[in-house]
């Protein structure tokens, strides 16, 4: 029977004195009982990632709709005569915002399509379907890429180990071509934000709410770096004397007589041309 099998084993590699028996025991139990409590805990983890996304959807979708009413709560803090200003802030943090949705559909139209592709190539079956799945669940940070990845694995090792490790193998080589071309370049593009600090932000906003945190990271850092950009530092700039070169403040247009005469300069320059 299995433990007299295992006593048997025991005692035959404990002739070998070279690692404790015990040792070696209790390093595969634990790692098994790792194993397992993953695989049990997985359900839980997919149900609460499918929570957090459905939350995100609703959460972006009132946003939306909400977003004239929004701005004109915003106003209502500030003078007449500064809202033009303050309009195009808002206009430029929503764009950043959303540059993040339109990031995430990129990469995921991207990985979907290579992924059908390369599993196409391979022999796997569903290939089509596997790939579209690998492209939705591009939305959830460090996760989805996981997920995506049992059921390609496991239905590549229905038909042999090897055609499961030769998928294992390209499921690394994309998700290495994602982390470090495909991801900073189409972020970039789309938010702005440097590529360091998008991982920043998702490595912070995952530790301090979980998923949902890693979700809403990036597009809040968007907003947040137009905000910082064209609020704070204009502001911190104006308080201390500095602004940028060749740049005017706000309070610093050409007054109108200065103005009319180079007009005039100009308009009998051009005659004498």
């Amino acid at each position: 029977d299995v433990p007299m099998w295992i006593e048997q084993v025991q005692e035959w590699l404990g002739e070998f004195d070279i690692v404790p028996v015990e040792d070696i025991v209790g390093n595969i139990t634990s790692q098994l009982a790792a194993i397992g409590s993953a695989i049990v805990a997985l359900p839980l983890i997919i149900a609460t990632s499918v929570i957090d996304l459905l939350f995100l959807v609703f959460v972006s979708i009132y946003w939306l709709l909400s977003t004239p009413a929004m701005n004109r709560f915003v106003l209502s803090f500030f003078p007449r005569e500064r809202h033009a200003r303050i309009m195009s802030t808002l206009r430029n943090i929503g764009t950043a915002m959303g540059g993040y949705v339109r990031g995430s559909a990129i990469d995921g139209a991207i990985v979907g399509l290579l992924t059908y592709i390369g599993l196409s190539i391979i022999g796997i079956e569903f290939a089509l379907t596997l790939g579209l799945l690998a492209g939705v669940l591009e939305v959830l940070p460090i996760l989805g890429p996981v997920i995506a990845a049992i059921p390609m694995l496991i239905l590549a090792f229905l038909n042999s180990p090897g055609q499961a490790l030769i998928v294992l193998i390209f499921i690394l080589a994309l998700q290495q071509f994602e982390d470090r071309i495909l991801v900073p370049i189409v972020m970039r593009s789309q938010t702005n934000v440097p590529p360091l600090l998008v991982l920043l932000a998702v490595y912070i906003g995952g530790n301090l709410a979980g998923l949902l945190g890693a979700l809403v990271a990036i597009p809040l850092v968007s907003g947040l770096r137009v905000f910082v950009l064209e609020v704070i530092a204009p502001a911190i700039r104006r308080s201390k004397g500095v602004r940028p070169e060749g740049s005017l403040g706000e309070e610093d247009e050409i007054p109108e007589p200065t103005r009319a005469k180079d007009e005039q300069d100009e308009g009998g320059g051009g005659k004498a041309r």
